[in-house]
């Protein structure tokens, strides 16, 4: 299991460019690129990704590459047809 938490400053400071794991194993990491917007408004945290050039990549995560389920909440602003929340290039 991994546990990233935009609301938790254990898991992000509200600064940088990385997200730290707090589930009790806690040894994987998120690398942001692109400078998302770190918003502390919205219900304890979030971050705001533009949905091209803005993503994370992790880094010991504990996801195999042929099953795994990912969970998040999300606030879109905007929908377009097609979008793509969450993917994987692999």
């Amino acid at each position: 299991t991994m546990w990233i938490d935009f609301g938790q400053t254990t898991s992000y400071s509200g600064t940088g460019n990385t997200v730290y794991d707090i589930s009790p194993a806690a040894d994987a990491y998120i690398t942001l690129y692109g400078s998302p917007t770190f918003n502390n408004l919205d219900g304890g945290g979030s971050e705001q990704f533009d949905g091209s050039t803005q993503y994370g990549i992790g880094t010991n995560t504990p996801l195999a590459l042929t099953a795994y389920t990912k969970s998040f909440w999300f606030k879109l602003a905007g929908y377009t047809f097609n979008n793509n929340i969450v993917s994987s290039n692999s």
